[in-house]
């Protein structure tokens, strides 16, 4: 992990990943124990967001797990929360949140609903090309801005850089001041946990929370190892079938 050095006095937020709790392949508690690891190494502090698709389940797990490491690693409570219809999903990150967001509400409804909790708004992979998959289109993302529900930040990291300079010239045409944030959308725990990012200056909470405020916080490429055949296509697997029958069917994410 060398090459992920973190300049003294920074600290790397880790934005949105998953855990069994929802489509990850790695428990809250092993999440939390790899984060741990590469802190020690790094010789930093990470926040480590636990961002399960519409549930919280596994932030008090990790908050658990995460007191052994004394105060290296700090759990911030989130959830990747699904806007829109079943056919037309839209994903929308939310952070800093005391319970969770109810899904299949508006786009609009989701930010407001974080925002009375003083939650962060997060953009994940936003769309630029291609059909818009559980993604916002930068229409949508300019329709939240006139209608003042602002994000504090869009994912700009990608594993093609085609993409990702689609999306930063996508951002400035917004013509407003974006947090942009680098994010591994973690599925796969160790393989894939430091694919990307974010710098912040600091090491408390408050120091995260002003980051986003005045707009200081630095995405970074990192490091991104491909699973196994196996452990992908079981993930695909849970994404695209047996989590829409939790959520849509049964109700037992939350």
């Amino acid at each position: 992990m060398a090459n992920l050095a973190i300049p003294k006095g920074h600290s790397m937020l880790i934005p949105h990943t998953h855990t069994t709790e929802s489509d990850g392949m790695v428990s809250p508690e092993s999440l939390v124990d790899i984060a741990a690891r590469h802190a020690s190494e790094l010789k930093t502090k990470i926040f480590l967001a636990i961002t399960d698709h519409d549930t919280i389940n596994g932030v008090e797990k990790a908050q658990k797990r995460a007191q052994k490491y004394k105060g290296s690693l700090e759990i911030i409570c989130g959830e990747e929360v699904t806007a829109g219809i079943p056919i037309y999903q839209k994903h929308i990150v939310a952070l800093n949140i005391q319970k969770p967001i109810q899904h299949s509400m508006s786009i609009f409804e989701t930010v407001e609903e974080i925002k009375k909790q003083n939650g962060i708004v997060i953009i994940p992979h936003p769309h630029v090309f291609g059909i818009p998959i559980a993604s916002l289109t930068f229409n949508e993302i300019s329709l939240l801005i006139q209608k003042n529900l602002l994000f504090d930040g869009i994912e700009i990291t990608s594993i093609s850089k085609k993409r990702e300079a689609k999306i930063e010239t996508a951002i400035d045409k917004l013509n407003v001041k974006v947090n942009k944030i680098g994010s591994p959308d973690s599925h796969y725990g160790a393989d894939d946990l430091f694919s990307a990012f974010t710098i912040l200056k600091g090491k408390t909470k408050a120091d995260l929370l002003n980051a986003f405020k005045v707009g200081t916080l630095k995405p970074v490429q990192g490091i991104r190892k491909f699973p196994k055949f196996s452990t992908w296509l079981n993930q695909k697997v849970l994404a695209l079938g047996i989590l829409g029958v939790r959520r849509y069917l049964l109700g037992n994410l939350r």
